[in-house]
């Protein structure tokens, strides 16, 4: 190009005619004597001066003279390039040509049109392809075909063009403009994205590039799309799902086609592009359409405009919305987080807010719903979290059609200080939670339910007056709502009542709600009133006591829970019930006093902080958890109550004075455990259970004293109990489980009442069970007794269950004559060496299992030897077994021996099948032994033969 233009700015005529050679010739002198004559060479010349203007055809002339002699001098001039008149690269006038553009076309196989197929050079900043070559028209441009073209600065294709290839444009890295008949490969293709056409080279092909993902199909594919490329004009086709997605670069998009429809995603992620042009064919916008256009400001929604998809402009910077009369549906978040809309004018057309339509436009000012008179259009409800976070929202007018305002719909917007609501139905849950400036509030009546934190935070909110339509009120409607001191309510309302600010159920016969605000630190409850509803003091933090009336019944879930102020409780009525964490974690009781209550719920007064004494007196049950974890009780007395539950004290670690007075029928599992701090325990007569792990583990306890009611011990009740040394037990003593004082390591010494026939005592330590001839069987021995080696006491017949079950210290035990039966798991776990077992007829399951036997010869008195009976006592060498025993269970000696030491098992028998049939086939199951036959058995010298 530069190389043409300078060619035609060369002078083709420099000197065309000289008229005087020299000044002093006499044929230039003019024969005047006094006419000066310069010398060769010395003229001095003034200004060109045009005679004749060049034009397309022909040269132009101009001319000079000399200052000193006057003498002329002209030559020819040319043409300015700049004032040919070049239509499609070509001169109208002249016919000249400047195009240096060399396009390569290919025919069609039916010959009917042609292809751009490739081209020579590229030497221009603007392209426009032709429509017609060789009198036919341009339909396709191959792929690839202009790959490179890196001066290319503007293209413009003609709408006859139908198809373009993929990376037609690859690497044109400078190109800022474009004129396209569709977006993609062609105007109804799934490849309808603009990247298409850029294609997809190896990254270190991409100089000059920038990456864009793009779908096509199902799949996500990253495009080069040239980063000059700015502003882009589509003639036709559709602007289908995800066209420009993620073009961050362009800015202007002009589309003149004929379609009705922007596509989902079409300019999602466009994040430069300020400027779109469509036409008003266009009635509908997809999901994400203009999603994250950061830098689009203005946006006319034109006449036509039906519908707005989801998310469709979230993030743009619109600082003006006007909604047409033909728009009928926004979809969700449609504008989420546009922080420059300021006021929004919203017709009854649009039917209802979508969820999020407004969220996070913390510019949004002014709301105005409006309901055209003669319309029969309305808007219905207000969807959910619709201005959720609309932080500068001023004013709202809300038109009289909204029948429901949806959960979180104004949400955190919190420089609203006053709202009227209309005929709303339905105020959902959360609504308006955390307007924490929001002090006016009227509603009209209409409004049937207010629901479950609809007001919660309104901290500015001093009184309201409900309507008298109100059906249905949460009591956690004003949650948090510190400074409201007064609910009222409509005097011709059929399901409430106001007293002292305070909500009641019509004639007052159930409290709903505390205001939050309520001033007085004692609240009087009037007499009638039956029952205080869940949650109803919720927040209620001024006040510190309750005068609970004589015919109050019942005190619902979580009336009290957590409440911060309240120190004392008194109640003397003869209610039904204090409900399920009715007072719980409430932060500053430090009193209860309750008497004639017949449930005191699960967890109803759990995890008090600062509660210190409890007195509870005429109490039919006390449930699991009541009490639980209250780390400063100190003082716990409980009277003529049929049941202390599960775990009702558990944890109350401070607890130092425990008194279970007269008529406590049964003192549940767990109840007191871990109370680490009571030192002395009494329990009243009419006692009758002391339930599984009741005292266990606590530590501090050095003293019991049972009524003499008592008649169940359950299991592990005192457990862990390490300060206990002794015991006296009752008299009614019927049942106590062999763990009752398990780990209790000081415990030395028993007692039991004279009156008591079905227990004995013998040797301070040994508690034994009379059965009706009066034999007795050992049933615990107390833990601290217990030595390495010990002899048993005569007159014993059985060693119960586990009785010495994890008694590692015993190594030695001697078994008196009498002793027929050794129980379940009575040696389990224990640090056993030595057994003799005498007279011993029958080893019950476990009994002597995981001990540190190494040998065991059975006498012939013994008959039974019950299943997993030696289980895990790896160190056993031998076993001798007499033909007497008729019974060996199952895995008897179930994991003894190793293949490096072999158990041996020695029997009377001399093979296998004069075992008897009460020897199970699994007798010696998982047992790692050598059985040896023909062992004689005469007495305890005798020799071992085989």
């Amino acid at each position: 190009m530069k190389k043409l233009l300078s060619l035609m700015l060369v002078v083709l005529s420099v000197l065309t005619a000289v008229l005087l050679t020299s000044c002093g010739s006499e044929e230039g002198s003019g024969g005047s004597e006094d006419k000066k004559i310069c010398p060769p060479g010395l003229h001095d010349f003034g200004n060109w001066a045009v005679l004749t203007k060049a034009n397309c055809t022909e040269l132009g002339e101009q001319t000079r003279f000399c200052l000193i002699c006057n003498m002329e001098q002209r030559q020819k001039i040319d043409l300015n390039p700049d004032e040919h008149n070049f239509v499609d690269y070509i001169c109208t006038r002249c016919n000249f040509s400047i195009n240096p553009i060399q396009i390569n076309y290919k025919l069609s196989a039916d010959k009917t049109y042609y292809i751009v197929d490739s081209y020579i050079s590229m030497d221009t900043k603007k392209l426009e392809i032709p429509k017609e070559y060789k009198g036919l028209p341009v339909k396709e441009i191959a792929p690839l075909a202009l790959k490179g073209c890196d001066q290319l600065e503007e293209v413009i294709v003609p709408d006859t063009v139908t198809k373009i290839g993929e990376g037609a444009f690859m690497l044109c890295y400078n190109i800022k403009k474009m004129t396209l008949p569709f977006v993609g490969e062609t105007a109804s293709s799934k490849n309808a994205v603009l990247g298409f056409i850029f294609g997809t080279p190896e990254e270190e092909e991409t100089i000059g590039m920038y990456p864009v993902k793009q779908t096509v199909g199902k799949n996500s594919i990253k495009f080069w799309i040239s980063p000059a490329l700015t502003d882009v004009t589509i003639t036709g086709g559709e602007l289908y799902t995800g066209c420009f997605q993620n073009c961050a670069k362009i800015r202007r998009v002009v589309y003149t086609g004929i379609r009705n429809k922007v596509y989902n995603n079409a300019f999602d992620n466009c994040q430069m592009l300020d400027s779109v042009t469509l036409p008003i064919t266009i009635s509908e916008f997809g999901s994400y359409a203009f999603a994250d256009c950061f830098e689009l400001d203005s946006f006319p929604l034109n006449e036509g405009i039906q519908i707005i998809g989801d998310y469709c402009f979230t993030g743009c910077l619109i600082d003006f919305l006007s909604f047409p009369s033909t728009l009928t549906s926004v979809g969700e978040a449609a504008f989420f987080k546009c922080p420059n809309i300021k006021n929004v004018i919203i017709p009854a057309n649009i039917g209802r807010l979508s969820n999020s339509m407004f969220e996070g436009c913390t510019g949004l000012e002014t709301v105005e719903i409006k309901n055209p008179a003669g319309t029969n259009y309305k808007v219905e409800a207000i969807g959910e979290q619709c201005f959720l976070g609309c932080t500068f929202l001023k004013t709202v007018i809300i038109s009289d059609t909204v029948e429901k305002i949806e959960k979180g719909a104004f949400k955190d917007c919190i420089s609203l200080k006053s709202i009227t609501i209309p005929g709303t139905r339905v105020i959902k849950e959360k609504a308006f939670i955390d307007c924490k400036n929001l002090k006016d509030v009227t509603f009209s009546n209409g409004i049937e339910e207010i629901e479950k934190n609809a007001f919660e935070g309104c901290i500015s909110i001093e009184s309201i007056i409900l309507p008298a339509s109100l059906e249905k009120i949460d009591k956690d409607s004003f949650i948090g709502c510190s400074g409201l001191t007064s609910i009222g309510i409509d005097k011709l309302n059929e399901e409430f009542s106001s007293l002292e600010g305070n909500l009641y159920s019509k004639g007052n016969a159930r409290l709903l709600m505390v205001a939050p605000g309520y001033k007085a630190d004692v609240l009087t409850i009037p007499e009638n009133v039956t029952s205080i509803d869940e949650n109803a003091f919720d927040n209620a933090i001024y006040v510190k006591a309750v005068v609970f009336p004589s015919t109050l019944l019942n005190i619902a879930d979580y009336a009290f829970d957590s409440h911060p102020s309240i120190t004392s409780i008194t109640i003397n009525a003869k209610m039904k019930k204090i409900g399920s964490f009715a007072f719980a974690r409430a932060k500053n009781l430090q009193e209860v006093y309750i008497t004639g209550v017949g449930d005191i719920a699960e967890s109803a007064f759990a995890e008090c902080p600062k509660l210190k004494t409890v007195v509870l007196d005429d109490i039919e049950t006390i449930h699991t958890l009541s009490f639980y974890y209250c780390p400063l009780l100190e003082s716990v007395s409980i009277s003529n109550t049929n049941l202390v539950a599960q775990a009702s004290f558990m944890g109350c670690e401070k607890i130092k004075t425990l008194n279970i007075g007269e008529n406590v029928y049964s003192i549940g599992k767990e109840s007191f455990a871990k109370c680490k701090s009571i030192e002395t325990l009494t329990i009243g007569e009419g006692n009758n259970n002391i339930g599984e792990f009741a005292f266990s583990f606590c530590e501090g306890l050095k003293e019991v004293v049972f009524g003499t009611t008592t008649s169940t011990i359950g299991e592990a009740s005192f457990e862990g109990c390490t300060s206990l040394a002794k015991v006296k037990l009752p008299t009614g003593l019927n049942e106590i489980n062999a763990y009752a004082f398990k780990n209790c390591s000081s415990l030395t010494e028993f007692s039991i009442d004279f009156g008591n026939g079905k227990y004995t005592v013998m040797k301070k330590c040994y508690l034994m069970r009379l059965d009706e001839e009066m034999q007795r069987t050992l049933v615990i021995v107390a833990p601290g007794a217990i030595e390495e080696e010990m002899v048993l006491p005569t007159n014993m017949i059985a060693i119960g269950p586990y009785v010495f079950r994890h008694a590692t210290q015993l190594k030695k035990v001697v078994l008196p004559e009498k002793l027929e039966k050794i129980g379940r798991e009575a040696f389990f776990d224990s640090g056993l060496t030595e057994i003799d077992l005498v007279n011993v007829k029958e080893i019950g399951e476990y009994a002597l299992g995981q001990t540190k036997l190494t040998s065991v010869k059975f006498t012939p008195s013994v008959k039974t030897i019950s299943k997993y009976a030696f289980q895990y006592c790896y160190d056993l060498k031998e076993v001798y077994i007499p033909s007497t025993v008729s019974t060996i269970g199952y895995a008897a000696f179930h994991n003894v021996g190793t293949e490096e030491n072999k158990l041996q098992i020695y029997l009377e028998f001399n093979d296998k099948d004069e075992i008897p049939d009460g020897w199970g086939q699994s007798w010696n199951k998982s047992a790692i032994c050598d059985i040896i036959y023909g062992y004689v058995f005469q007495d305890e010298s005798t020799e071992v033969t085989e």
